[in-house]
């Protein structure tokens, strides 16, 4: 049994006894199961199992950071926690994202759980230490994409690789496809039922059965389990509709796409072993399954007549009218509420976006073109020749000299 080390006022602040360096998991465990089973913005309702099991892992995470590569080795109890390791944390953080290791999205959600962190121990002072250390650019996310994200922008093409896929693990293959077809989340493409979430649309004035026009409605697996529809109409999302519905039959008529045997979470790590089998990683080919998400977006804003940014155009049409409705049609296909979020897989959405990435572009272009032509300097003795008046006429002014035969490109410098 470990022996029970008591220390006054810690002890009594913390509701639990200080302990072997042992048990440090156990009594931040506890701390996270007081904290994160109510949302925080004075809500009365229960967070989700998903959002509890987030903060769990994070907050372990946070607390390995100090122990294994901040150096407080004998940190056992989260109440014992100060300015120090706050400040550490806002420079791990920091680091990891300038060396790579993550983008400033995920460092936006630890940082989110370090003020958490500093509220559930009782030192909310300890907030304002952290986020001063930390800074506002390392969790500043671009908003509005400049390079394209899709399949196709990276120089592949989806169907002959879904279609690889397939072959391998056919439900896998049949997730992408959903992915690529319809625009979902990977979620959504697992919670998918093809037999009750995909129909028929329906003609105006007598109400039949069109098949023509594919009427899909979500319900599983979206963002914040909030139902959405998405109405496909070109030829690409008719086949992969009607397709699902068929494949589901062959199979064992399942409800959804992945083997019902296995649990939901055993099917994701199907899913990522199948993509990672692939080479379908940022670190590989450049691209994850979200990818096929940007390129929906793409594809349906170049059938509207809208050239995205990211594809060479200016994200913009003749007709504004005509613009408005096509990027609130793709927001709400896409399960969004803000037209800006689109952005994020095509690129600049609005004039002014548009105008501004232009003007960032030409300016790149030109600092590359003077860094390719290198940094201009004197050529040996020029400087002294000029200098120099004419001996035939003290004072008079120097000669004039070609620039090109006084000044040379030197390279660009290392």
């Amino acid at each position: 049994m470990n022996s029970m080390l008591v220390t006054p006022g810690v002890g009594a602040r913390a509701g639990l006894s200080r302990v072997e360096s042992g048990d440090w998991r156990q009594r931040l465990s506890a701390l996270i199961a007081r904290h994160c089973k109510r949302k925080v913005k004075g809500d009365s309702r229960t967070t989700s199992h998903i959002t509890q099991k987030r903060a769990f892992q994070n907050v372990m995470q946070i607390f390995e950071w100090l122990r294994r590569e901040l150096g407080f080795t004998r940190l056992a109890n989260p109440m014992s926690l100060d300015e120090r390791h706050f400040k550490a944390l806002a420079g791990h953080i920091r680091m990891k994202v300038e060396r790579g290791d993550f983008g400033p999205a995920q460092a936006a959600g630890y940082a989110t759980y370090c003020r958490h962190l500093a509220r559930w121990i009782g030192k909310p002072e300890f907030v304002t230490v952290f986020s001063e250390a930390l800074g506002r650019k390392v969790c500043k996310r671009q908003l509005v994409a400049q390079t394209d994200k899709s399949w196709e922008g990276n120089g592949l093409d989806p169907e002959k690789l879904i279609l690889e896929v397939a072959r391998h693990e056919r439900w896998v293959g049949l997730v992408l496809l959903a992915q690529h077809a319809f625009g979902l989340r990977k979620m959504e493409a697992l919670r998918l039922r093809p037999m009750r979430d995909i129909g028929p649309g329906r003609v105006a004035g007598t109400g039949e059965a069109d098949w023509s026009l594919i009427h899909i409605y979500l319900v599983d697996g979206t963002k914040g389990g909030r139902p959405r529809v998405i109405d496909v109409s070109d030829p690409l999302g008719v086949s992969a509709a009607l397709l699902l519905r068929e494949e589901i039959k062959f199979l064992d008529d399942r409800e959804f796409l992945p083997p019902p045997q296995f649990t939901l979470a055993q099917n994701q790590y199907r899913y990522e072993n199948v993509m990672a089998r692939f080479g379908i990683t940022k670190k590989a080919l450049g691209v994850t399954g979200h990818g096929l998400r940007a390129g929906f977006a793409c594809d349906r804003l170049e059938a509207a007549g809208i050239t995205p940014t990211v594809r060479g155009g200016d994200g913009q049409h003749e007709d504004p009218v005509h613009q408005a409705v096509t990027y609130k049609q793709l927001t709400e296909a896409m399960g969004h509420g803000r037209v800006s979020v689109v952005g994020a897989y095509a690129g600049a959405v609005s004039p002014h976006s548009a105008r501004k990435k232009a003007r960032a572009e030409a300016t790149a272009r030109r600092l590359a073109e003077i860094e390719t032509l290198g940094q201009l300097q004197p050529a040996a003795g020029a400087a002294s020749e000029s200098a120099a008046p004419d001996s035939g006429s003290p004072g008079s002014p120097a000669t004039e000299q070609n620039p090109a035969s006084t000044f040379h490109a030197q390279g660009v410098s290392s």
